[in-house]
């Protein structure tokens, strides 16, 4: 069947002013007086850009990052015949460019909106829909066929950021405003990720010390989990579970195969801002099975494992289970609730195969044991405080 040629050509129009998704670009680690923020782009020429909205000379957009020990840096080479700016500013009327980033994971973004600076009217920033702090450096200059705009920011000042962040997401759009006071006849968005070059280099000498591939790995998150601000990036793939900064530590789990790692979370117990590391694995030995659920802090110099307890037992076909959940810090401890962090409640589950007169297992000795059905104490509740382990009694009727 034939598609007539009208239609065809609004199909072709419809998708060049539909926003085009990028897979990433690749942001290089300068050295800190390597790109000066003057609106001009010419220190960037040997820095690769990613770009968006093809070959298009009226609407076209090309993405270039990069950073240093402290600051983050973009560069925007916008091409645009006929730039637009009014004498009475109108936001929707005008020539833009808004910039949102933000760390994977992070519920917050940090936003600019940029209106360039054509013949008398000067540039308008905001940043957040707010004046421009005096962290956040902005410039952009008129060039041949559109313009380029530079911003500069402290790392630090990324939602989300920490030593070992992979890569930063980004949401970047210039408005192509064609006629005077009209509203914008096309956007043009690059959106995507830009990856950090050095975090990359951290994961692969893990994963290649580790044995992993990027494939294996289950977890990948970033938390502030050692003493000091800011995040690191938390992994977990195999038998392994690891923190990236500037380097990397990590500690293989007592399991025989990476099946026996059942889940691992990473959880700010204590509501301080300071993760722990929960992993539940599976040992096995002597015929039979048995679930623990571990609790790990990183304090910069290696793992240790604060608290550990078991969830099941398995011996043939005999099995026995307990529940654990996370609940609300201090909700079952009078007087105690809030509004972060976390306590840690186990109960008895159920029984298979066992009841009080067949149970001849000996209580474990290196962790807690598991709660049984028919024990006298049914439940216990933990919680951390300043890094020490508290706790044990009931659960509150």
């Amino acid at each position: 069947m034939k598609i007539p040629v009208a239609i065809l050509a609004a199909l072709a129009a419809f998708y060049a002013l539909a926003p085009k998704a990028e897979a990433g670009t690749t942001c290089s680690r300068v050295t800190d007086d390597y790109i000066e923020v003057d609106g001009m782009i010419d220190d960037w020429k040997a820095l690769r850009g990613t770009r968006a909205g093809g070959s298009n000379a009226d609407a076209g957009l090309e993405v270039r990052c990069a950073y240093d020990a402290t600051r983050f840096y973009l560069a925007l080479r916008v091409r645009d015949d006929d730039l637009v700016r009014l004498r009475k500013h109108r936001a929707d009327r005008e020539d833009s460019v808004s910039v949102s980033l933000k760390v994977g994971g992070s519920k917050h973004a940090v936003t600019l909106r940029a209106f360039p600076g054509v013949d008398d009217r000067a540039p308008r920033r905001t940043w957040n829909g707010r004046s421009l702090p005096r962290w956040v450096a902005v410039e952009d200059s008129g060039l041949r066929g559109g313009f380029a705009l530079e911003l500069a920011l402290p790392l630090a000042r990324l939602p989300g950021y920490g030593r070992g962040t992979p890569a930063i997401a980004a949401d970047i759009a210039f408005v192509d405003v064609d006629g005077w006071n009209k509203p914008p006849e096309r956007t043009v968005r690059y959106r995507g990720r830009l990856n950090l070059e050095s975090g990359n280099s951290v994961l692969k000498s893990f994963l290649a010390q580790a044995k992993l591939s990027r494939r294996d790995l289950r977890v990948d998150v970033m938390a502030n989990v050692d003493d000091s601000p800011g995040a690191e990036r938390v992994v977990a793939g195999g038998k392994v579970v690891a923190v990236l900064g500037d380097g990397f530590d990590f500690f293989a789990l007592p399991v025989a195969r990476p099946s026996d790692v059942v889940k691992v979370k990473v959880v700010d117990l204590e509501g301080r801002g300071q993760s722990y590391i929960l992993v539940r694995y599976r040992e096995q030995g002597g015929g039979g099975s048995r679930d623990i659920v571990g609790v790990w802090r990183y304090a910069g110099a290696g793992f240790q494992r604060m608290f550990a307890f078991e969830v099941r037992k398995q011996l043939g076909q005999r099995v026995v289970e307990a529940k654990w959940k996370l609940v609300r810090r201090g909700s079952l401890r009078k007087g105690r609730r809030s509004k972060r962090g976390y306590d840690i409640l186990i109960e008895a589950g159920k029984a298979t195969g066992w009841d009080e007169d067949s149970w001849a297992e000996q209580p474990a000795t290196d962790v807690k044991p598991i709660l049984l059905p028919w024990d006298e104490q049914t439940s216990a509740v933990y919680w951390f405080d300043h890094g020490a382990i508290e706790g044990g009694d009931p659960r509150p009727k």
